[in-house]
């Protein structure tokens, strides 16, 4: 079964709708049920009253945050499948033609029908309803005034800049996309708030060097006990506090500048200065602001790319209500779609960077917790958090995400709190496992001394046994001894004599064997030797005469047999 684009937007609209609807009825749900009791950690911060002021607040803003959303879908419903851009078209067609002016005026209509849908919802949630629980000190024509001035006067100055993305789009050919994601990611840096920082890395002279002994002291102990050193610590210009984080660093370990906002040096105590520093610390180690730029540079690239695909077609605007002029490119229709329909389609990928951008706040929460202990960085936390509160300390973790990456103030104790159980625990494990450790140790100690004891015990009883038995065979021995000199007989007649041959004995007696009449008797083994020698040759003639006898006597003896 194929899907059209325009079943797959009206699946994503109604996906957007619903997401936002039911995460505002479960936060209003939600704030109904926590509005009578204080949370523990914030019952010395604020009151009861002050809490119930707080829940009321969040939940009639709920409710405006959810009528919002729902005047939002049917006003994209109204422009896409019930042809208001359509209608516009045609009636700016029938105005200026299908000129340069057309495709610059559409999107600019559209982006101003969607701010005056918006102003009574910004009226009544940014000033009716603080006007009405005492959480604004502006008059009505002072709010008017910045209203006009930010949101009607940003329009006007966004007209220029619409007009120049379309000339360069035009002039750039098949090459726009690039120069759009170009300028979309350094226009990054401003909407951020990463510009302002970025003046106190190159010009940290726009404020002033920390003077505070306490504070300083403070940050000693800190960096020695996570291993960071500070290059300087300053103090940011008041004009500044509202562009700037509680703190934020530049560095990496080393040499690391550190920048407080000028009204939190002022107010916080050390200790809770110190908690706050190793947050910004963790924020920069992890890279968090690069990183927040990183995604949504990358984000950018991804949506130009597809809308660079998009450009020369015109099929999926025909499919969701966008009627096209021209053989295209088609420029106002485009940015038209990307006011309208973008937003929605994009929803779903907007959820998992806003869940990691809250991952990193709640890591950084973790690290200050870890160097600086619970109870100072919960202090932190609250300290942070403006009297008299102007929102509910409990909102749900999913509305949080849903309109703003910035988890609330009980979210992150709560995680505080759990990393703070999880890291009590691995310690204790730790601290048993090395426990257990020296205990085997022990135990395999003892086992091997009773195995020395036991082999130096059977060395000794063999010693003993040997002793014992050589005792013994020396007590038997004297006892054979004295029994033989107690006995009252002769025992020579029972001892062996050495045997005699008597042949021998007999010649001795004949005097037949007398070696002292052997001729060699008495002389040396040379005379012996030559003596020896003369017998051998004497021999050896017997032997040769013999011979020669013998062949002489051979033809007497041959004739007497011939005669014969």
């Amino acid at each position: 079964m194929s899907f059209t684009f325009a079943q797959l937007f009206l699946a994503a609209l109604c996906f957007y709708f619903i997401v936002h609807s039911v995460t505002c009825l479960a936060e209003i749900y939600h704030l109904k049920h926590t509005i009578n009791e204080v949370p523990a950690p914030l019952k010395e911060k604020i009151s009861l009253a002050q809490h119930r002021k707080a829940a009321k607040y969040d939940i009639a803003r709920t409710k405006l945050n959810w009528c919002e959303v729902s005047v939002t879908t049917l006003l994209i419903v109204a422009l896409t499948a019930g042809n208001g851009i359509n209608a516009i078209s045609d009636q700016l067609m029938d105005t200026v033609g299908d000129q340069f002016a057309f495709h610059w005026m559409l999107p600019a209509v559209v982006a101003l029908i969607f701010v005056l849908v918006d102003l009574p919802f910004c009226w009544y949630k940014e000033f009716r309803l603080r006007e009405a629980f005492g959480y604004t000190r502006q008059t009505r024509k002072t709010w008017f005034k910045n209203f006009v001035s930010l949101t009607v006067m940003g329009w006007f100055a966004v007209l220029p800049l619409i007009w120049i993305g379309l000339f360069l789009w035009q002039e750039s050919g098949s090459h726009w996309w690039f120069w759009g994601w170009l300028i979309f990611s350094i226009y990054l840096i401003f909407s951020q708030g990463l510009a302002r920082r970025l003046a106190y890395f190159f010009k940290p002279s726009r404020g002033a060097a920390a003077d505070d002994e306490a504070v300083l002291g403070a940050l000693r102990n800190l960096s020695e006990r996570c291993g960071i050193t500070f290059g300087q610590i300053w103090v940011a210009a008041a004009r500044d506090n509202e562009a700037l984080p509680p703190a934020f660093a530049f560095g990496h370990r080393q040499s690391v500048r550190l920048i407080f906002r000028n009204d939190i040096y002022k107010r916080m105590t050390p200790e809770n200065l110190k908690a706050i520093a190793a947050h910004a610390l963790a924020r920069n180690l992890s890279h968090m602001y690069f990183q927040v730029w990183l995604l949504s540079s990358i984000a950018g690239l991804l949506v130009f790319l597809f809308l660079a695909w998009f450009a020369p077609q015109s099929w999926f605007l025909d499919e969701i209500g966008f009627r096209v002029y021209g053989p295209g490119p088609y420029y106002g229709s485009l940015l038209t779609f990307v006011i309208v329909a973008l937003p929605v389609l994009l929803f779903p990928f907007r959820l998992p960077m806003a869940w990691f951008l809250r991952h990193l706040i709640f890591l950084s929460d973790k690290y200050a917790m870890r160097y600086t202990g619970l109870k100072t960085t919960v202090q932190a936390l609250i300290e942070l958090t403006p009297t008299p509160m102007r929102h509910s300390s409990v909102t749900l973790g999913f509305f949080d995400l849903l309109f703003s990456h910035e988890p609330s103030l009980m979210a992150r104790i709560r995680f505080v709190q759990k990393c703070n159980v999880r890291l009590l625990k691995s310690e204790q494990n730790a601290a048993l496992h090395q426990e257990e450790l020296e205990k085997t140790q022990q135990l395999e100690n003892i086992q091997a001394a009773v195995k020395e004891q036991l082999r130096r015990q059977r060395v000794i009883e063999k010693s003993a046994q040997n002793t014992r038995r050589i005792f013994e065979s020396r007590r038997y021995e004297e006892n054979l001894a004295k029994q033989a000199a107690e006995a009252s007989y002769d025992r020579e007649h029972l001892m062996l004599k050495a045997y005699q041959d008597p042949d021998w004995q007999d010649a001795i007696k004949d005097s037949k064997i007398n070696n002292s009449t052997h001729p060699l008797y008495g002389k040396s083994l040379y005379f012996g030797l030559r003596c020896a020698m003369e017998i051998i040759g004497a021999r050896l003639k017997a032997l040769s005469k013999k011979h020669v006898d013998t062949n002489h006597a051979s033809p007497e003896k041959t004739r007497e047999q011939t005669h014969s």
